[in-house]
């Protein structure tokens, strides 16, 4: 009888709440709303505490629905809190709220999002779902993207004005969704800039799937200089920086019809209009090509890249790439590199022992592996020289059967200062069993050596009953691997190689939470592994920090010993505790 009067008095205790609930959603309830934080462009806070593009007194434009219904509202800031009158209620219903926020007001008409010389107003916008009854915390972002031009200083000092004339402009915004519809730009789109003692000249355009930018730049003797941009997506909130340049003031690879021409003319294949001698300078009997600028290739003109080191002589030799090719740090974007019928694949199918790449950076690209390639590396099939200070970011490669090495196939010579930083191995494919592929560099051949580098986010995409046989730095080392680590990769993907019978892989690091058993692949021969030299680390500041402290230690003790015509960069750990090159 107890039991039943306990139930009894718990049921009616469990309807007392429901029905406080119940008068509590049934009640209307002011809107509390503060916050004003906000993101600068490529998504960074503002670097000095409290500041905000956001000052009190501004105003914003609030669009809401479901828990709150408004509509262009107009809130003031007031301290660290957004007041209108009337307040906002929450509704009685218990429902989430969407909230689209803009600052400064959102305006009657698209042509308000423009200034009367054609320039796009810097709107903020905050866009999120926000619990019922409680309190919103706004952060904003930047609704349009940015284009940052330097001008080189000797074409600074002949500029009069620049005009940029983008290829389309914001014909609406869906405000709750911000949302844009673009059409093609007018007269009034284009945007004239005068001459700037810094050099430095920046614009706002929409973001776009298909942006393209013609730039002209009149000088004071009233020449003008003409650039295209070709079309390329362009994300709201990011921040595109480009150096502009007097073309023929300096050699070197400008755009991507440049490119291509090189492409094909380092190859011995003739390319009209174009010669090589507008891309590369020799002195002292050492060629070097330049690229001088960020190049973004068309999904048109990614196809027409010539693999370089790409031809049979007449004696049926292959063709190696026998020069010095110095990216300066700039960026091929959007390749797309595909080769059958060949031993090996890759931007630069083969390097010989005098040729050296270096300062490159290969960024959102894809590389299909051939069904006839034994070798595959993004950046190179098979190198035998030296590849200094390049980097493979967010990028793909596909095959249904491999092998692959995320930055070389094949490693006759020395790979140094360089990463690979979010790679995508694509082998979906049912018929697929056997893979081999490592995130640096495939096979590290005896001569071969991976010094200071590293792979993370090296991610799978791969069908069940596909055989555990990849790693992060080698699949097979039979060379010297040292000051190199792995981080934030799939946890079937050995943390340094699959297949090691070298003793030196030395000085090496790795993440302990994902790889306590498998360090080293199964196919190696333990009897060359000197465990004692490589450690693994946690992910904790302390850790992470001793880890950047050992890299550094090695360039300035083993490596300056042992290396000594190397320049080895050093290491710093970000504030989200990745480590990463000082200088990168």
């Amino acid at each position: 009888m107890k039991f039943y009067c306990l139930l009894f008095f718990l049921g009616m205790s469990l309807a007392g709440c429901v029905s406080d609930l119940d008068e509590m959603a049934a009640s209307e309830t002011d809107v509390v709303i503060y916050g004003n934080d906000t993101r600068v462009f490529n998504g960074e806070k503002m670097k000095s505490r409290g500041s905000s593009l956001i000052q009190e007194g501004d105003s914003l434009s609030l669009f809401a629905q479901k828990g709150i219904v408004a509509e262009n509202q107009k809130l003031t800031l007031t301290g660290n809190s957004w007041v209108c009158h009337p307040p906002l209620k929450w509704s009685k219903e218990v429902l989430d709220a969407e909230i689209t926020a803009y600052s400064p007001e959102f305006p009657k008409n698209a042509e308000d999002f423009y200034t009367q010389d054609g320039q796009l107003k810097d709107y903020l916008v905050c866009k999120g779902n926000f619990a019922y009854h409680t309190a919103i915390q706004l952060h904003f972002n930047h609704l349009f993207a940015q284009f940052l031009f330097e001008a080189d200083p000797l074409l600074n000092k002949e500029l009069k004005s620049i005009t940029f004339i983008p290829s389309v402009k914001v014909k609406s915004i869906e405000p709750y969704q911000a949302r844009l519809s673009l059409e093609p730009a007018t007269e009034q789109q284009h945007i004239h800039l005068s001459h700037r003692k810094d050099a430095s000249y920046s614009i706002l355009v929409p973001s776009s799937d298909t942006l393209s930018l013609k730039i002209e730049i009149e000088t004071h003797a009233g020449e003008v200089l003409t650039k295209d941009i070709s079309a390329f997506r362009c994300e709201s909130g990011q921040c595109y920086r480009a150096t502009i340049k007097k073309k023929g003031s300096q050699i070197g690879i400008y755009n991507a019809e440049d490119f291509i021409a090189f492409s094909y003319l380092i190859n011995n294949y003739p390319y009209e209009g174009h010669n090589l001698s507008q891309y590369g300078e020799t002195k002292n009997g050492v060629t070097t090509y330049y690229l001088r600028e960020d190049i973004h290739f068309s999904e048109k003109d990614r196809k027409r890249v010539q693999q370089i080191g790409d031809r049979l002589t007449s004696e049926l030799k292959a063709t190696k790439f026998s020069d010095v090719f110095d990216g300066q740090n700039h960026t091929l974007h959007n390749l797309w590199i595909e080769k059958e019928f060949t031993r090996e694949s890759g931007l630069f199918q083969r390097i010989s022992s005098k040729g050296i790449v270096k300062n490159l950076c290969i960024e959102g690209s894809t590389a299909r592996a051939g069904k006839n390639v034994d070798i595959n590396g993004l950046l190179c099939g098979n190198n035998e020289g030296r590849i200094e200070n390049c980097h493979v970011i967010n990028s793909t490669i596909i095959t249904t059967k491999g092998p692959i090495g995320g930055i070389i196939g094949h490693n006759i010579g020395t790979l140094y200062n360089s990463s690979v930083q979010g790679l995508c191995i694509d082998t979906t494919n049912p018929r697929t069993e056997y893979l081999d592929f490592a995130g640096l560099c495939l096979n590290n051949t005896p001569t071969g050596k991976i010094l200071n580098s590293y792979a993370v986010k090296i991610t799978l995409k791969a069908n069940k009953k596909l055989r555990n046989k990849y790693s992060a730095l080698t699949y097979a080392n039979e060379g010297t691997i040292e000051n190199c680590f792995s981080d934030s990769c799939d946890n079937k993907i050995q943390a340094l190689c699959w297949y090691n019978r070298s003793e030196h892989i030395e000085w090496c690091y790795y993440p302990k939470e994902r790889y306590t058993n498998h360090l080293i692949g199964k196919g190696s021969t333990q009897q060359y592994l000197s465990e004692k030299h490589i450690k693994y680390f946690t992910h904790s500041q302390e850790s992470k920090q001793a880890t950047t402290d050992l890299l550094n230690e090695w360039i300035q003790t083993r490596g300056a010993e042992l290396y000594a015509d190397y320049q080895f960069l050093p290491w710093k750990l970000e504030s989200d505790l990745t480590i990463t090159f000082d200088s990168f």
